[in-house]
């Protein structure tokens, strides 16, 4: 079963988007920074990507 990118997975590529600390993400989603940090390692398998700043970069390059 291939991985797909969910609600959450979109709501936290916006965040990212919008330049927000893990501080900030967990706030915003009332989770905590650990859970921020999880999810971000989950995207990151989704989209085969190796490193934080390259989640970061592909995010925001979309327009």
């Amino acid at each position: 079963m291939a991985d797909t990118i969910s609600k959450a997975d979109l709501r936290l590529a916006a965040l990212i988007r919008l330049d927000l600390s893990v501080n900030e993400m967990g706030k915003t989603l009332g989770i905590s920074s650990d859970s921020v940090k999880r999810n971000h390692l989950r995207l990151r398998k989704k989209l085969n990507l190796n490193e934080q700043s390259m989640l970061e970069e592909v995010i925001k390059k979309i327009n």
